[in-house]
């Protein structure tokens, strides 16, 4: 069990004593997983959360380069990203600001959870046609309830559009380092590469 910051810093550095691929989980490999656990299809697709060994650093070293410019204050991504964290954060603080009679809010629900949502929608790129959707697609994610699969199929298809626009139309958005995703049917449940998850 993970309890704190520096025990989470420490299981995520270093990959030699906690490996990260999903050969070294026992119960998978067991067959003692359910095969109807809604965050299964999560994990066919091809991406750095469950990459171990020589396949991961590539990876790390993609990502990386992208973040590397959100390290310095002075850098002006870095400010855009600022002022887009704080005008989310505005926006669900006004929010909160308007829960009625009850005087009850839902700290989790209405602002640490949203938030973080927004800003990685933000990150990726969406345009605004399309980031409230693939919001709420990675909110059904996480909350791998029935609707977890579903929402994980569109959110592929939709990063796997966004890729391909990126790749005819780059900017400075992170990360930079998409390429062409190679899909396969969500039928089958066979793996995806997600150009913004995997190299």
């Amino acid at each position: 069990m993970v309890l704190g910051y520096r025990e989470s810093l420490q299981v995520l550095q270093d990959d030699d004593a906690w490996p990260k691929g999903l050969e070294n989980w026992r119960a998978r490999s067991q067959g003692r997983v359910p095969a109807d656990w809604p965050l299964g299809p999560s994990l066919e697709v091809n991406h750095v959360l469950i990459q171990g060994g020589p396949g991961y650093q590539p990876l790390r070293t993609a990502w990386d380069a992208a973040l590397k410019p959100f390290q310095d204050p002075r850098h002006p991504q870095t400010k855009r990203l600022k002022a887009v964290v704080t005008a989310h954060a505005d926006e669900l603080i006004a929010l909160l600001g308007q829960v009625g009679r009850t005087r009850v809010a839902d700290l989790s629900a209405q602002f640490a959870r949203p938030l973080p949502l927004m800003v990685a929608s933000h990150l990726l790129g969406f345009p605004a046609s399309q980031g409230g959707d693939a919001l709420m697609d990675m909110w059904r994610v996480l909350d791998a309830g029935p609707d977890a699969e579903p929402a994980l199929e569109r959110l592929l298809e939709t990063l796997v559009e966004l890729a391909a626009a990126q790749r005819t139309r780059p900017g400075d958005d992170s990360p930079p380092i998409c390429r062409p995703p190679t899909p396969t049917s969500p039928s089958t449940r066979s793996p995806v590469s997600c150009s913004c998850c995997s190299a």
